[in-house]
């Protein structure tokens, strides 16, 4: 099992990174065009109160090494079920992944939260473990690797939307 945190810092207030982190058009735009997945379908997003609930499914398009990919076989996904509470600055979800669910979990948390002048921070943290036998550090090594360059990629985006 491995965790890790990435913290990113805004020219914007929470409330303004919370809004366009759960814009569709935002989030349909940056996973086509900046990451290149061939599939993204939320299935569900509403918003009730304080919270909004998404359910997402993706297709990554990202190469995996060799002995991965034979395991995991092709026509991989995740499909991703959040809550996210922007007023209380928090969100949390789990991704699902259409093969060895039973062996695999990603999970993670966002906290948003003010940080000097007009500005706010990001901070995510993930756990990923992967009970494969023989492969399952490669595997948690692979998709940590993934994961900070998406999110990596995702502050970009955001800072050049936010302007």
């Amino acid at each position: 099992m491995t965790t890790f945190t990435i913290v990113h810092e805004f020219a914007a207030t929470p409330e303004k990174v919370w809004e366009l982190f759960l814009d569709k058009s935002f989030n349909e735009q940056f996973y086509e065009e900046d990451l290149k997945y061939p599939e993204r379908i939320v299935t569900e997003q509403k918003e009730s109160g304080d919270s909004v609930t998404r359910r997402v499914v993706f297709l990554s398009g990202q190469e995996l090494p060799g002995p991965l990919a034979k395991l995991i076989g092709s026509g991989f996904r995740e499909t991703e079920e959040g809550v996210f509470k922007p007023k209380d600055g928090t969100g949390a979800w789990n991704r699902i992944p259409s093969t060895l669910a039973d062996k695999w979990t990603e999970q993670a948390t966002i906290r948003i939260e003010s940080a000097g002048d007009a500005g706010c921070r990001m901070t995510t943290e993930f756990t990923v473990e992967m009970k494969v036998f023989g492969v399952g550090g490669l595997l948690e090594s692979t998709w940590e690797n993934r994961l900070r360059e998406e999110w990596d990629d995702l502050a970009v985006a955001l800072r050049k939307k936010l302007g």
